[in-house]
């Protein structure tokens, strides 16, 4: 029986040489890696970050390039109140912020108008609501605001609010926020709710 040949000494030397070759290639491979993960992480990082820069701000502008307009009040506070209890009054009219019912109404649009005490609690939720005030009747106008508001899932309502003491047709509230139209402006509109819908006090989900 043969026995076997013993490497000489080159033949390790260029065993480990071949060897330190191999885990150098290895070493370089994972940097890479690393690298490429690391430059990926950084470049999604970057991307959320400019989208979430720029969420706030187009949100301003719709298609048409309309900007929200509108006055802030003082913000009144959370308070929630018992329905039928007195309070302090509001800073607004429609009111904005301050004292409000327990519950919120459900979104969507009403034929009858509701308590402003529990609109309140819409707009706290990040809400927008639209009223309209046509004490001699606008069923044009009427019509248009159903069509704008039927486009949002949820976080608007478009109800009536017959108040002799608002003199324009149409208002739009959000928390601590009112503009006030004189006929309807679907830019104008859309402007607002893009500008505050989801930027209450208490972020709820849709």
């Amino acid at each position: 029986m043969s026995t076997p040949t013993k490497p000489t000494k080159r033949e390790r030397r260029e065993t480990r040489r071949e060897d330190e070759r191999r885990r150098r290639a290895e070493a370089a491979r994972r940097a890479r890696t690393t690298r490429l993960l690391t430059f990926g992480a950084i470049a999604l990082l970057v991307v959320a970050g400019i989208a979430l820069a720029a969420g706030p701000l187009s949100s301003l502008f719709r298609a048409t390039g309309a900007q929200a307009q509108g006055t802030q009040y003082p913000n009144q506070g959370q308070e929630h109140i018992n329905p039928g209890a007195s309070h302090v009054a509001y800073n607004s009219n429609p009111p904005t912020s301050g004292p409000h019912y327990p519950d919120p109404a459900p979104w969507g649009i009403k034929d009858q108008p509701l308590p402003d005490e529990q609109l309140v609690h819409n707009l706290e939720h990040g809400g927008i609501v639209i009223g309209y005030n046509c004490p001699d009747g606008c069923p044009e106008t009427v019509a248009q605001l159903r069509d704008l508001a039927s486009g949002y899932r949820s976080k608007v309502i478009l109800a009536p609010r017959p108040n002799a003491d608002v003199k324009c047709r149409i208002t739009l509230t959000a928390w601590t926020w009112l503009d006030c139209l004189d006929g309807f402006d679907a830019a104008r509109i859309n402007a607002f709710i893009g500008a505050h819908k989801d930027r209450g006090p208490e972020v709820v989900p849709d």
